[in-house]
């Protein structure tokens, strides 16, 4: 999927790259919200980064080997979570992997991907509700 969102990108464009990208993992309103913070219609800052992402953190992040036992050694430091919205989607996985070898729950949080832009005061209340909990 990476590779051919990365394809996309390059033959055209950022644009129907990010609709394919937010069509794919993107729940509800989110897809639309996330669309939009990565117009590249919408600045300079905003065309750059959208460029760097594609090209530079797109196929980083599937491509990346977890340390597991490190994360295990700091587990006390590391509380997993991930939007409530999301559910399983592609985008938990990983938090769930590293949630399991810790023996630790994910802690959800309001809304999906983008919960903290979508419903902050909600998403701000779980996490502090769930950090008091640790």
């Amino acid at each position: 999927m990476v590779n051919s969102l990365y394809d996309l990108y390059r033959k055209s464009g950022p644009i129907a790259a990010m609709e394919a990208f937010t069509g794919g993992l993107a729940i509800g309103d989110e897809g639309a919200l996330m669309r939009s913070l990565m117009h590249p219609g919408h600045s300079d800052e905003i065309r750059a980064n959208t460029q760097f992402w594609f090209e530079f953190e797109l196929r980083q992040y599937p491509s990346s080997k977890d340390d597991l036992d490190r994360v295990v050694a700091l587990k006390d430091k590391f509380v997993p979570a991930a939007g409530a919205a999301s559910g399983d989607e592609v985008g938990v996985g990983p938090v769930a992997s590293l949630a399991h070898a810790a023996g630790k729950p994910i802690l959800r949080l309001a809304g999906g991907h983008l919960g903290h832009m979508s419903d902050p005061k909600a998403w701000a209340k779980d996490l502090l509700d769930g950090l008091s909990k640790q």
